[in-house]
Formats: structure tokens, C-alpha cells, sequence
């Protein structure tokens, strides 16, 4: 389907040229005797109510017709075929939207995967729906990506890779849902507005430095038993606080001191 959107975008490009050249030709024959007119080029093009129009130089505008879309791919994602009979989605051409949907199947399987650097420095973009199919958010899958206000992550996800959303920073509140098993280091690295946290119960690993550079006021552990950071346990009577909670978060003196990431044993 990706193929099909590039040739329609080829095939209104090539046909906006050779519109543009057969009037230059046209007129340019009209006017040789005297006008010294040097052609006619594309001043502008627009799709309106669905249809490229295409306004010239001197003035002509051309209705060159219907814009077909990949109508299970317009925002243009670009998506692979994984070893499970799954896909996985990238931006693709859809890196510079505000606003991206993402499907939860293409070609009638499901979208599992946010894969590796799939909108890393998308900085338009602002709002971004992820699907209840999709199982791992991949290493700095949204790294960089400035504007994002809020992210849902929905109950599918087990997985959120390294970097996942480092440098998001107009994020100011996450909620790790309870499918999350493993958060990665530096996973919400350098979002520094990122003031409210909930790691969800089924959390059992979280990453060195996952969120080192954030502004942590409140940690809130839906489990907060059974935690040690490099061995070293932690009183679910600290981790039952979320003040205190957001003091260890937030400062990478535990994680250097007791030299290891989170760990959960119950």
C-alpha cells in the first residue's frame, strides 16, 4: 500500500510537469511573435475537495482531477512485515504531522510494534494515538520529539525501550499502565517537564537513569513492595511516598551509589 501513495504523488507530479510544459509550449507559440514572453510555470498547487488544482503564471487554472489516497494508509506511516506475521510502523512520510492516528491493523493483521527510531525529532509533532495492539515501544521511538504534551500508553504494552521518550519535553505526566513490565535506561531521560509519574504493578525493571533530567514531584508505585536498585532494597515505606518516591527518581545519585538499575522480586 506504501507503493501505491508514492506512485500517486508521482503520477500528480508528472502530470502537473507536463501540464505545465504543453501550456508553456502552447502559449509560448501564441506570443514568440514580438511579446518576448519566456514561457509559463506553476505558480501554485492545491488539493481541494479532493482535487489537484494547479493555478499557472499567467493566470490559467487547471482542474487536473481526483487525488486517489491509500485509504488504509493516508497520514502515509510506513509499516514492516515482523517475523510473527505482525507489522511494526515508522513515521514515514507522516514524520511532519501534528497530529498522527496509528491503525491497529494494516493489511488485516495487527500493528504490534512502535518500531526503533520510528518518529525520533518529530518536532511538530503534538498529539499521538497509539492503539491497543501494540506490545513494545521501541528504543528512542519518540526520542526528541519536543511538543508532545500527553502520550497514552495503553494496556498492551509490555515493553518500553531505551530512550524511548528521551528528550520529550513538554511532557508533564506519564502514566506507566500495569502490562508495562520493563521501562529501559534513560527511557524519559531529559523530559524536563515531567512533574507526575505512575509506575504501574506489573513493572519489574526499570533501567539506570530512566528519568534523570525530569522534575519530578510525584512517584506514585502502584507495587511499591519487593523494589532494590542494584541489589540494594528499598522500604516500600519510601516508595508508599510520593514526594519521597520522586526524590529517588529524580536524581541519579541512588542508581550511582548502589551502581545498578530497579529491580522488582514480588
Amino acid at each position: 500500500m506504501k507503493k501505491k501513495t508514492l506512485q500517486a504523488i508521482l503520477f500528480v507530479l508528472l502530470t502537473a510537469f507536463c501540464m505545465s510544459t504543453l501550456t508553456a509550449c502552447n502559449v509560448g507559440a501564441n506570443l514568440s511573435a514580438g511579446t518576448g514572453e519566456k514561457g509559463i510555470g506553476i505558480l501554485k498547487t492545491e488539493i481541494i475537495n479532493g482535487e489537484l488544482i494547479i493555478t499557472y503564471t499567467n493566470g490559467d487554472v487547471i482542474n487536473v482531477g481526483k487525488v486517489v489516497q491509500d485509504e488504509e494508509n493516508p497520514q502515509g506511516l510506513d509499516f514492516y512485515l515482523l517475523p510473527d506475521g505482525t507489522y511494526g510502523v515508522k513515521a514515514g512520510m507522516a514524520l511532519y504531522l501534528e497530529e498522527i492516528v496509528i491503525p491497529e491493523t494494516y493489511m488485516c493483521k495487527a500493528v504490534t510494534q512502535i518500531l526503533p527510531y520510528a518518529f525520533q525529532g518529530g518536532t511538530n509533532l503534538k498529539s499521538i494515538a497509539i492503539p491497543n495492539t501494540i506490545t513494545s515501544i521501541c528504543s528512542y521511538a519518540f526520542s526528541g520529539c519536543a511538543n508532545i504534551e500527553s502520550i497514552v500508553i495503553p494496556n498492551s504494552v509490555t515493553n518500553i525501550g531505551n530512550s524511548a521518550f528521551s528528550s520529550c519535553r513538554s511532557l508533564t505526566s506519564v502514566t506507566i499502565p500495569d502490562s508495562v513490565v520493563s521501562i529501559g535506561g534513560d527511557a524519559f531521560v531529559s523530559c524536563d517537564k515531567l512533574e507526575n509519574l505512575t509506575i504501574g504493578s506489573g513493572v519489574t525493571s526499570i533501567g539506570r537513569y530512566a528519568f534523570d533530567g525530569c522534575n519530578l514531584k510525584s512517584v506514585i508505585f502502584q507495587n511499591p513492595n519487593g523494589w532494590s536498585i542494584g541489589g540494594e532494597t528499598i522500604s516500600s515505606n519510601i516508595l508508599s511516598n510520593p514526594s519521597i518516591a520522586a526524590n529517588y527518581f529524580d536524581s541519579t545519585y541512588y542508581e550511582d551509589y548502589y551502581g545498578g538499575a530497579w529491580t522488582r522480586t514480588n
